[in-house]
């Protein structure tokens, strides 16, 4: 059996932030300002993802802090009696561009510009590809801008489901996304935690894409270190060569990164039926599928910690064939001992194994 890693085995680590909004749109800091206190607080990387228009933010890079172009649209569904960005059930979905300058839009509606921001003039020459197009809400309109941003390389993720009051029937039929929060600073602090069962209502349906940990902070300088406030408290840790948008970018597209709230994963791959993992102190780490069978480790005592663990997950067969009992897709999560979690991303079954077959 080959080797195979979820993360890279080499490159530096940097830490990103994919969501967050600034005073172009509803943030109360300046992309200068929150800069500075998301290095101070150990990142390295911003996706400026402002309400409905995008901005270059370019100016903020240097060798130690990358700017990502990048921005967030937004509908009430149509059966919603509230707002598109309030209460009710709505989609919101962020779009990072391939490249730091290109600024044109995907299913661009200008009507939606002036509910956030002071910017109805710059809506009017604003860059767009092909018409404008209305945003209803519908998995219809979904999918579009899904597909299109994807066709002229966006990232395109889904945001908040919790937050946003949807279920699987209002998802389900979502096709092409690249990734899903399955945690959200501002919505958990004001009450909506979004679940990581969400993230597994796609997999096992065949639907891969990376899991992220985002901020979507809003917020000024007094809530960065208080219980309540929703900066730095959720984040991605890319592994790459260099800080330069290219070589991120690419990271990002390939899922060569992990989402945490705290715990580091150091090191994960899997080898000869084995599952290798090397983390920061935690209290378990749990290997899922998307059947029951999984594989957990723990400490041997309440109190204790782990720093990582080897878990089977494939026994080789009199044949000569891998089986296991782990259906569809392997992640994994580990917790640390304050709760925090940290999230791999989802590898098939069918890629780990050499000759898969999957036991019933």
């Amino acid at each position: 059996m080959s080797k195979h890693c979820f993360i890279p085995e080499t490159g530096n680590f940097y830490k990103a932030n994919l969501h967050c909004h600034s005073t172009f749109s509803d943030g109360a800091l300046t992309p200068g300002q929150l800069k500075e206190v998301y290095l101070a607080h150990g990142y390295s990387i911003i996706a400026f993802t402002d309400h409905e228009l995008m901005h270059d933010n370019s100016h903020l890079t240097d060798d130690r802090f990358l700017a990502l172009t990048g921005y967030e649209i937004a509908a009430s569904l149509p059966d919603s009696s509230r707002g598109p960005y309030g209460e009710g059930r709505c989609v919101h979905i962020n779009l990072i561009s391939p490249e730091p300058h290109r600024l044109k839009h995907v299913c661009f509606d200008p009507g939606f510009i002036g509910r956030w921001c002071d910017h109805d003039g710059i809506a009017g020459i604003a860059e767009y590809y092909g018409e404008i197009v209305p945003h209803t809400g519908t998995t219809e309109w979904v999918n579009k801008v899904i597909a299109e941003g994807r066709g002229h390389g966006f990232l395109v993720t889904f945001n908040h489901p919790s937050w946003s009051c949807l279920d699987y029937g209002d998802y389900g039929g979502y096709e092409g996304l690249w990734g899903l929060e399955l945690f959200n600073t501002g919505c958990d602090k004001a009450g909506n935690i979004d679940s990581a069962n969400v993230y597994d209502h796609f997999l096992r349906r065949g639907k891969y894409m990376m899991p992220l940990a985002t901020d979507d902070n809003h917020q000024g300088l007094p809530s960065v270190d208080k219980p309540r406030g929703s900066m730095c408290g959720g984040w991605v840790t890319i592994r790459a060569e260099r800080l330069d948008y290219e070589t991120i970018f690419a990271a990002l597209e390939r899922g060569d990164f992990y989402a945490s709230t705290g715990p580091e994963i150091r090191s994960l791959y899997a080898e000869d039926g084995v599952l290798h993992i090397a983390c920061s102190p935690v209290r378990r780490i749990l290997v899922s599928s998307a059947g029951q069978a999984c594989a957990q480790a723990y400490p041997d005592q309440f109190g204790e910690t782990i720093a990582g663990a080897d878990l089977t997950f494939a026994t080789k067969g009199e044949d000569g064939t891998w089986q296991t009992g782990m259906k569809g897709y392997i992640r994994v999560t580990i917790e640390d001992a304050e709760g925090h979690q940290a999230w791999s991303k989802a590898i098939p079954v069918a890629e780990l194994l050499d000759n898969p077959v999957v036991a019933p």
